[in-house]
């Protein structure tokens, strides 16, 4: 008879410990740090100071951390925030532990042609650069 079947208390509880977790872990307060962003449009070649940046609570460890001192390398917009990457002078496109390799294109007579047949005609377009010869 199957209203006889034991139910799954089991099954319940660990299913409603599973939610009390995840909800406990939800509204766990994470740890934040203050971070400086940019309060107005700021030139690229400016000269960083105090009055250009507002600090934001940010979560901890989503962006490096970024001292107020030095020269713009590219132009911020309002609210974009400081980090050592748009500074001039420091080389920090690469982060620590990877490698940059610079990749340098062949030459135009080492890349091959693609041939192919269109309609009773043959085009012939050259990898190297954007244009197609139909014979």
């Amino acid at each position: 008879m199957i209203w006889f079947a034991p139910r799954p208390y089991l099954k319940w509880a660990g299913a409603a410990a599973i939610v009390a977790v995840s909800w406990f872990i939800q509204i766990m307060p994470s740890p934040v740090t203050l971070h400086p962003f940019a309060r107005m449009d700021i030139p690229a070649g400016a000269e960083l100071s105090d009055d250009l940046f507002e600090y934001r609570e940010i979560p901890e460890g989503l962006l490096p951390a970024a001292a107020i001192h030095g020269i713009l390398a590219v132009p911020l917009s309002r609210g974009d925030p400081l980090t050592s990457a748009v500074l001039a002078g420091t080389d920090t496109a690469v982060p620590d532990g990877w490698w940059a390799v610079e990749r340098v294109p062949p030459p135009n007579n080492l890349l091959p042609a693609v041939r192919r047949r269109v309609g009773n005609k043959s085009l012939t377009r050259d990898k190297s650069c954007d244009s197609a010869s139909v014979r």
